[in-house]
């Protein structure tokens, strides 16, 4: 994401390790956010081109995987 929304992103250590594998064709990025929240049930906070990205984490909520 960073490099096609040309954003940076930090994760908070909780969500570092979460996984999701998706296709955007063309999407914006506040629709890609969007489903990244849903699926994770993130919380993503931006200010100009950076996002910050904290959440539950996926070990024990039942959303993504972490490795």
């Amino acid at each position: 994401l960073q490099n096609v929304y040309h954003v940076k992103m930090e994760a908070s250590a909780k969500v570092k390790n979460c996984e999701v594998t998706v296709t955007f064709d063309h999407n914006d990025l506040a629709s890609v956010l969007n489903v990244l929240k849903s699926t994770l049930d993130l919380t993503i906070t931006q200010k100009d081109k950076n996002l910050f990205i904290d959440g539950q984490g996926c070990e024990n909520s039942g959303n993504g995987s972490s490795k």
